[in-house]
């Protein structure tokens, strides 16, 4: 389970949730995946390499069929924005409309 700091790290300066708010939206979201996975299963390839940042979380939240889309967004602002990965990464997840309004 995430730690508050990884998952501070995780929303970024965007996030003004309290300690308790955030441990319940992971334990809300931890909940939602389990129940995800026991109905559709866990459709991620098996070689799926292992996830060592942790804004790459956030890339696990992208369909399937949409990844590559976002992989390809975040590295544009990456790299022609001038964003860190991680930042890169938060951006293209939301433009993908995936994080809800701000």
């Amino acid at each position: 389970m995430r730690s508050l700091q990884q998952l501070r790290s995780i929303v970024g300066p965007a996030g003004s949730l309290s300690d308790e708010q955030l441990s319940e939206l992971r334990d809300h979201l931890y909940e939602l995946a389990r129940a995800a996975v026991a109905l559709y299963g866990d459709p991620r390839p098996k070689s799926l390499p292992a996830v060592t940042r942790p804004t790459r979380l956030l890339l696990r939240l992208v369909p399937p069929h949409r990844l590559e889309e976002a992989e390809e967004r975040a590295a544009i602002r990456e790299f022609d924005g001038g964003l860190t990965r991680a930042e890169a990464e938060r951006a293209a997840v939301g433009d993908l409309g995936m994080l809800g309004p701000e």
